[in-house]
């Protein structure tokens, strides 16, 4: 993307991440600019120094971007969107839950369980391990 100046009239837009990189980055097309991004930023709900939540967007998603100031160069992608293609796991009342794309669940419900289904080897690792 060339280098614009920061303008006012630039508000969230939608856009499809088109490239991923491994600095944690991705590019996105933004079809109402009818631009592509440089590699920017992706926005986290946990995060620190060497630690927190990553979850990369995949090729393909819909995300939203957000650009502080109206600057283009400094695009931030907010979060992914569900959509046609991309559709949510099917929810369970007011459970959280997080399924990973190989079938792997992690679910909270409002009772205090906790479910953990691997679709694969469940490895625990601990200096001591209590299983009630």
């Amino acid at each position: 993307m060339n280098r614009k100046q920061p303008r006012q009239d630039v508000f969230p837009q939608c856009g499809i991440v088109t490239s991923v990189n491994e600095n944690y980055r991705v590019k996105v097309f933004l079809p109402l600019l009818g631009i592509e991004t440089d590699f920017i930023r992706v926005g986290s709900q946990y995060v620190g120094a060497g630690w927190g939540l990553w979850a990369r967007p995949h090729v393909g998603n819909e995300v939203l971007v957000d650009f502080p100031n109206g600057d283009l160069n400094n695009g931030i992608v907010v979060c992914r969107l569900y959509s046609e293609e991309c559709d949510p796991a099917p929810a369970e009342g007011d459970n959280l839950t997080l399924v990973h794309e190989s079938g792997s669940v992690l679910r909270f419900d409002q009772a205090g369980n906790v479910l953990l289904e691997a679709k694969g080897v469940l490895t625990l690792n601990g200096v001591k391990v209590n299983i009630n």
